[in-house]
C-alpha cells in the first residue's frame, strides 16, 4: 500500500503546506482569524486548531504515547504566535516520526480507543497513516478556501510542485 518513503514526503509535504499556511494567516488580525467563517470548526484558526489537535492524536498513537484529552473542536491556540510555534514543534515531530517508520511498522495494525465514540478499533497501519495526511489536505484546503475569501493567496498546494520532490520519486542509486 504505501512505503516508508511515502511517510517521509507526506510529513514534509504537511510542514510545507502548513508553513504556507502560517505566512498567510500573517496577513490577518487575531480577530480576523478567529470570526466565525460557518466553516466546519468556525474560524480559520479554529479550523487549523482542529488540524493540529488530530495530528497530534495520531501521532500519539503512532508512538504508542498516552492519547490528548482534548475535545477536536477545542481552540488549543487563540491567536497567531502561539498557534505557529505548537505548529512547527508538532510538524518537527511529524517528521521526527515519519524518519523512523519501517515497512514493518507500516504491515502492521493499529489499535487505539476512538476519541470520538469511546470504542476500541483495530485498523491497517498504512491506512491510518493515509488517513492522517489525507485529513490535513482536507482541512487545510478548507482554511486556504477562507483565506482566498478573504484576498489572501494561500501560495502553490500541489505536491508536484514541493523543492526537492524529485529525491522521492527518483531516490539516489535507483
Amino acid at each position: 500500500m504505501i512505503n516508508p518513503d511515502y511517510c517521509r514526503l507526506m510529513a514534509r509535504y504537511h510542514q510545507w503546506q502548513n508553513d504556507s499556511l502560517g505566512r498567510a494567516m500573517a496577513q490577518l488580525s487575531d480577530i480576523q482569524l478567529m470570526a466565525d467563517r460557518r466553516a466546519f470548526f468556525g474560524s480559520i484558526l479554529g479550523t487549523l486548531n482542529h488540524l493540529l489537535i488530530v495530528d497530534g492524536l495520531w501521532l500519539s498513537r503512532f508512538l504508542d504515547q498516552p492519547e490528548p484529552e482534548v475535545p477536536l473542536d477545542a481552540i488549543l491556540h487563540d491567536n497567531r504566535q502561539d498557534f505557529a510555534t505548537a505548529r512547527a514543534a508538532l510538524d518537527q515531530a511529524l517528521l521526527g516520526w515519519a524518519g523512523g517508520v519501517t515497512q514493518r511498522w507500516l504491515d502492521d495494525a493499529l489499535n487505539f480507543t476512538a476519541l470520538a465514540d469511546g470504542k476500541p478499533r483495530t485498523i491497517p497501519t498504512a491506512g491510518a497513516v493515509l488517513h492522517l495526511f489525507n485529513h490535513g489536505t482536507h482541512h487545510r484546503g478548507q482554511a486556504t478556501t477562507l483565506l482566498s475569501e478573504l484576498g489572501i493567496d494561500p501560495g502553490i498546494t500541489d505536491l508536484a510542485r514541493m523543492e526537492g520532490l524529485g529525491a522521492f520519486i527518483h531516490p539516489a542509486g535507483n
